[in-house]
C-alpha cells in the first residue's frame, strides 16, 4: 500500500493545476516503516510558487492538489519555497542530516 500511495501523490503533484512541486520529500512514520493505521503523512514540498503566499494558503493549496488521492489518510506538511528551503538547510543542516527523508519527486 505505502508503493502505491507514494505513486499516487507523485502523480497528483506533478498534474497539480495550483502549483509546481518542485520537490517533494516523504518524512516520519512512513520513512521510519513504523506507521500504523492511525498514522498521518508527512511531507515537505518545495515550489516557487509558494513564494509570497501564507503557509495556511500553501496547505490549502497542497490539499487541493492532493483531494483525490484514494487512501483517507491526513496529510501534515511543511510547505517551503526553494528560497526558504535551502535557507533551512543552511540553518538546521545538522537535524536534516539526523532525519531519514525520502525524495519522490
Amino acid at each position: 500500500m505505502k508503493e502505491k500511495m507514494i505513486e499516487k501523490i507523485k502523480q497528483l503533484l506533478l498534474e497539480t493545476p495550483y502549483f509546481v512541486c518542485n520537490q517533494c520529500y516523504l518524512r516520519g512514520s512512513y520513512v521510519d516503516e513504523t506507521y500504523n493505521d492511525l498514522s498521518d503523512v508527512d511531507l515537505l514540498v518545495v515550489s516557487q510558487d509558494f513564494c509570497g503566499v501564507t503557509f495556511q494558503k500553501r496547505k490549502e493549496l497542497l490539499r487541493k492538489a492532493l483531494i483525490d488521492l484514494e487512501y483517507k489518510l491526513e496529510i501534515d506538511a511543511i510547505c517551503l519555497s526553494e528560497e526558504e528551503y535551502f535557507k533551512l538547510l543552511d540553518d538546521k543542516r545538522e537535524m536534516y542530516y539526523m532525519e531519514r527523508m525520502i525524495k519522490i519527486l
